[in-house]
């Protein structure tokens, strides 16, 4: 599924997958930890009754329920009942190579497979319209990086499920033909 702003080359090019287990350097000063107890009762808040002098709400939310919200439902399991796109990163386009893309969020999820494109304002203090999917796959979308063409993306997907796990993912936006609907 492609967004009405971004078509992608024909086929997605599978630009490097790793297999098998990461290997760690060693670590020189291994590091240890102290026993952690927490208190028996913990003092517990609604997110809505929330209040600090120095909180500054969101630009953008996405999956904002009630406080009743039932997260455990008899219909699904596991977190993707949760209503949360369960976003992995964020990367700055400041790009000018695709029209009224400058000054924008990308935002990979790791539940939809699928990237979002936020358009800040041009002060850069909030987010202007809704937000868009610009591609859709079925993986799970770990970290995005740009090519300084500003037209070519690269995907990292999680190790985890998804059609290409632990795969980067080229894609590269083509500009519409004329007659294509934007």
């Amino acid at each position: 599924m492609v967004g009405p702003e971004l078509r992608v080359t024909s086929t997605t090019k599978l630009i490097r997958m790793i297999t098998g287990p990461l290997q760690s350097p060693p670590l020189v000063n291994p590091l240890s930890t102290a026993p952690c107890t927490l208190p028996q009762k913990s003092r517990r808040l609604k997110e809505s009754s929330f209040v600090d002098p120095n909180f500054v709400p969101p630009m953008k939310t996405f999956g904002t329920v009630d406080d009743d919200f039932k997260f455990e439902r008899p219909d699904c399991s596991g977190n993707s009942c949760y209503p949360s796109i369960a976003p992995s990163s964020i990367e700055i386009y400041s790009s000018t190579a695709i029209p009224h893309w400058g000054n924008s969020l990308l935002i990979p999820s790791l539940k939809r497979g699928t990237v979002f494109r936020l358009q800040l304002s041009a002060d850069g203090n909030s987010i202007v319209g809704e937000a868009v999917e610009i591609w859709q796959t079925k993986n799970r979308y770990r970290d995005v990086a740009l090519n300084p063409d500003g037209k070519t993306f690269f995907v990292a997907t999680d190790n985890d499920g998804g059609q290409n796990p632990g795969a980067i993912l080229q894609f590269q936006y083509q500009s519409p033909k004329p007659g294509d609907a934007k």
